[in-house]
Formats: C-alpha cells, structure tokens, sequence
C-alpha cells in the first residue's frame, strides 16, 4: 500500500467520522425518548469541557477567542450545548479539505496554506455576520421594547408581572433573551445569575443598562424612572447614529462590491477560456507567486472592508 492511498484512506476515515458524528446527533435529537435527561447530562459535559480547556490555556488572555466565545453566547442560549470550541473542531476540519484540493490544483503549498486559512476563517466570518445582524435587530427593537416595558411596569408595579404580560407582545431576538431569563428566574437562579446571563445575551450597552435596572427592581424592590428614562433615550439616539452611519457607507460599499464582482468575473472567464493561463499559474514560479500576491491581497482588501463597516454603538 503506498503513501497516497494510505492519505486517501485517511481523509475517507475522517470524512466518515464527521458524518456519523452528525447523524448519532440527528437520531438522537429525533427519536429517543428521555431526550431531556441526556440533554441535561451532554450540557453538563459540554460546560464541563469548555471550563477545563479556558482553565488549561488560560482563554482569558486571547482576545480573538475571547470575542468570539462572546459571540457563541450572544447567539446560542445558555440551554444548548454549541460552544466556541465546537467551531473551531469544524473550521479545522473544513481547512483541511480546502488545503488538500487547493495544494492538488494550484500545484504549491504556500498559496494551499493561505486558501486554507481563508476556509478556516469562514465559520467564524458566519458567526460575525449573524452577530452583527441580532445586534442589528436588537438596536432596532429595544426603543419599542422599552417604551412597553415602562406602560406596562407602571401598570402592573412588578418587573416580572410586566414581563409576563408582554409575553407575545415582544418580537426577537430580545423575547427570546426574555423567555430565557424568565425560565432561570423560575429554575431559582438567584437574580444576579439570571441578570448576567441575560446580559450576555447581547453586546448592547443600554441592554445592559436595562437589565442592572430590572435587577436593581428586583432585588431591592425598587425601580429607578429617571434612570429608565435615559436608557430608553439612549436606544433611541443609537437608532439614529446607526441609519446616519449606514447611508453614509452605502455607497462606498456598493462600489467596492462592484470592483470585487468584476475581478472574480475577470478571473474565472480566463480560466475557462485560456489554458496555458491555468498553466502558467500552476507550473511557472513567477505565476505561483502572483498567485499568491493575489490572494494575500483579497485578504488584505476583505479585512479592510470588514473593519471600515464596523460599527459599536457608542
């Protein structure tokens, strides 16, 4: 048995792990009858492997793990299993396939290694997409929110009775952050767990500020309406530095979409219709470096975009 069907045999080994892997997970999640019980136990272990690897590596001071473990939490409710590390098991699992089938077509390493990390990096670019849009809809629907929370406080003179009857009333993401802290209140998580979990819910600052409040409503059976009143000020005014940040980048953004689109098209019509360009770029050394002038330089351009249409409300 030689050295290449012994890597065939082993990516078709590794492949195979993956797919039974997903399918035990769908079985399970469909058919079996105690789900609740095991799903109890598979949190527990999932919660037990995140604490003892951010234990081990000292995670805390990796800022790019930090941020997206924060983003994991914005996303996945405290009741499911998903964590960072699951994610990056699969963007390395991913990587490997794109190295493999770039390194075969592209015939050199180095260029394999960068479309690699592109591939690895993609996951994660999914998670800051998502990221951005919850935090979107959460700015868009805390005024509102807010707003029936104060009528329906002043109604009712209890934080919990108000979040009940809003029940129905509250529109997603920030009713599922709701149900959740409703169901740790009910579980008798004492309400500082249940206010910082509910605060991790979202990188939203007058979130936060919202959810100090209702703690404070609770624990010390106090609600402070001055302080309710700026906090829904300030969700209004982050509504509106948002739309002013958005007009002004709409069209540098459509523009650069444009330039991108043009050289992608430029580049695949060369392939499809000029051989020898294939070849030159896979067999002549100053095509294998452009290639990789190329590549570096999309990376480098995507970075850019990435960081100039970031926005943090303030």
């Amino acid at each position: 048995m030689d050295g290449q069907t012994i890597l065939s045999d082993g990516k078709m080994i590794l492949l195979s792990a993956v797919l039974v892997f997903i399918l035990a997970y769908v079985v399970y999640e469909i058919l079996d009858s105690t789900k609740h019980l095991k799903k109890e136990r598979i949190l527990a272990g999932t919660k037990y492997f995140e604490k003892k690897i951010e234990s081990t590596f000292k995670v805390e001071k990796i800022s790019a793990l930090k941020k997206y473990r924060s983003l994991v939490k914005e996303l996945v409710p405290g009741d499911k299993g998903l964590n960072v590390y699951m994610i990056i098991a699969f963007a390395l699992v991913i990587a490997y396939f794109v190295f493999d089938m770039a390194k075969d077509f592209l015939a050199q390493i180095p260029a394999a290694l960068l479309m690699a990390g592109i591939a690895f990096s993609v996951p994660f670019l999914f998670l800051d997409i998502f990221a951005t849009y919850n935090r979107n809809r959460v700015r868009e629907r805390l005024p509102h929110f807010l707003l029936m929370f104060q009528q329906t406080h002043r109604t009712t003179g209890d934080t919990l009775s108000a979040l009940a009857t809003m029940k129905g009333r509250m529109k997603d993401p920030i009713a599922g952050f709701i149900k959740e802290f409703m169901k740790n209140i009910q579980r008798n998580a004492d309400y500082k767990e249940a206010t910082d979990i509910l605060k991790e819910r979202t990188d939203n600052e007058v979130f936060k500020a919202f959810a100090d409040i209702i703690y404070m409503d609770l624990e010390y059976g106090k609600m402070i309406e001055v302080e309710l009143d700026n906090v829904i000020k300030s969700a209004f005014v982050h509504v509106e530095n948002y739309s002013q940040r958005i007009t002004e980048n709409s069209g540098n953004l459509a523009s650069i979409g444009l330039v991108l689109l043009l050289f992608a098209t430029g580049v695949q019509r060369l392939l499809n219709i000029n051989d020898e360009f294939l070849y030159i770029i896979r067999n002549n050394v100053e095509g294998k470096i452009l290639v990789n002038v190329v590549i570096a330089m999309l990376v480098v351009v995507f970075y850019l975009i990435k960081k100039s249409i970031a926005y943090q409300d303030k």
